[in-house]
């Protein structure tokens, strides 16, 4: 009995250590005003490099929005590409159309296929038809052609979970952060936690053998 309790324990800490979180990022999010650092932001308008049939991304108009949604098709990513001119930091934000209250409504956004942050909003009746923005996705780059990348959530069914209506995403430059100091980093990293796990599984090892070899003597 020692010896199932032992080796549970050591693979629950092990597992507790080298699993990484795979939860995309959630973003800020407001309707109808953005915050004023977003004045003279660059626009790229989604419907411009839609294609009909190319990827899951479908297109729709109501009002005076011109919008783009995804439907598990099949067809991949919608990707949409823009350019920088300069090496900085940049922040982007993301236009959508308002809805009516329906289901929650989700998508994943992601800068050059790197990490995923989720656009996710229940609706209410009287948010139909306003100008709903999420914005504080920061991610540095070189000067150069780029992607912004819309895909389906892990839990996206069609039914409890659908995608939101995207109007188009935008983004302003910061200055690139002061150059890091010398200090030494003591966060863990991913080989870090690994091997700390590795280390309390082979202690607990011990540990069981210890206990075995209790029993024989």
């Amino acid at each position: 009995m020692k010896k199932f309790l032992a080796l549970l324990t050591a693979l629950a800490l092990a597992l507790t250590f080298a699993i990484p979180t795979f939860a995309a990022d959630e973003l800020a999010n407001v309707f109808d005003k953005l915050p004023d650092k977003y004045a003279g932001a660059t626009v790229v308008t989604l419907i411009d490099q839609w294609s009909d049939g190319a990827t899951n991304a479908r297109s729709g108009k109501m009002e005076n929005y011109s919008y783009v949604f995804l439907k598990n098709d099949g067809k991949g990513d919608f990707v949409v590409k823009f350019t920088v001119d300069k090496e900085a930091v940049y922040d982007f934000g993301f236009t959508l159309m308002g809805w009516t209250k329906s289901v929650l409504r989700a998508t994943d956004v992601s800068v050059d296929g790197g990490t995923k942050y989720r656009i996710a909003y229940d609706y209410a009746e009287s948010d139909q038809y306003h100008d709903h923005y999420f914005y504080g996705l920061k991610e540095t780059l070189k000067p150069g052609e780029h992607t912004m990348t819309f895909s389906l959530t892990s839990d996206f069914d069609d039914s409890t979970v659908k995608t939101p209506y995207f109007i188009n995403f935008f983004y302003v430059s910061e200055d690139l952060p002061a150059a890091a100091d010398t200090t030494v980093d003591t966060a863990p990293k991913t080989a870090d936690t690994l091997s700390v796990a590795l280390l309390a599984l082979a202690v607990s090892g011990l540990g069981v053998t210890a206990v075995i070899r209790k029993k024989k003597v």
